[in-house]
């Protein structure tokens, strides 16, 4: 009978042994699924965040438009043919309503190619710094993936002034003496966005600018 209680004794501790081992297990499971659910918790705000910033970047835009009305249909247009706001050739031509895309060297200056008004300046989720031009009343020239701009909504613009600067690594070096706007391999690019709009239907901006020849369609 003792031998007996003796090993009921120990196939009990045993038992209990691992029922503790079990909820020390599923303890360590509730915590990680604890954490889980509080970090996508966290993710799931931040998106939320973020969604509701782009939502009123992109309004930005539609907001600074409004508050300088065109008077639309009435002007006389810039001239065609005019430099372009950015130098470089055209990566990406127009098509299905969108404007090109333009490799512009590293650092180099943005200018208006015609007189102009800054209708909007400011960054838009996704694009970056962003600047709408207004040539002629309904005429709008966008330039979008700038990295700074130096002038203020409602400027007026001369042909050939500069309003902002293309962004790209920082430079090193001698490149800090090179003229952007030289035809250097040695300097890199980045993509610019340009984009023309008259009384809100897209035109091509190739029949605007004369963009420099080596075209690379992407």
């Amino acid at each position: 009978a003792a031998r007996a209680a003796v090993t009921a004794l120990a196939a009990a501790e045993e038992e209990r042994r691992r029922l503790h081992d079990a909820l020390r297990a599923a303890s360590r499971d509730l915590r990680a699924a604890r954490d889980a659910l509080g970090r996508a918790t966290l993710a799931t705000g931040a998106l939320d965040a973020a969604a509701a910033r782009a939502d009123l970047l992109a309004a930005d835009v539609e907001s600074a438009l409004a508050a300088f009305p065109a008077t639309v249909g009435v002007g006389e247009d810039p001239p065609r043919g005019a430099a372009p706001p950015v130098s470089g050739p055209v990566t990406r031509p127009a098509g299905e309503g969108r404007g090109v895309e333009v490799a512009a060297p590293a650092w180099g200056a943005a200018r208006a190619p015609w007189p102009a008004t800054l209708r909007f300046a400011g960054p838009v989720a996704g694009r970056g710094e962003v600047a709408i031009l207004e040539g002629a009343p309904g005429l709008l020239l966008v330039i979008a993936g700038l990295a700074r701009i130096d002038r203020a909504q409602g400027d007026a613009l001369l042909a050939g002034e500069a309003f902002g600067w293309v962004g790209g690594p920082p430079p090193g070096g001698n490149e800090f003496f090179i003229d952007a706007a030289a035809d250097h391999a040695t300097i890199p690019t980045q993509t610019i966005h340009i984009d023309m709009r008259r009384d809100g239907a897209p035109e091509d901006p190739e029949a605007w600018f004369a963009f420099r020849a080596e075209r690379t369609d992407g």
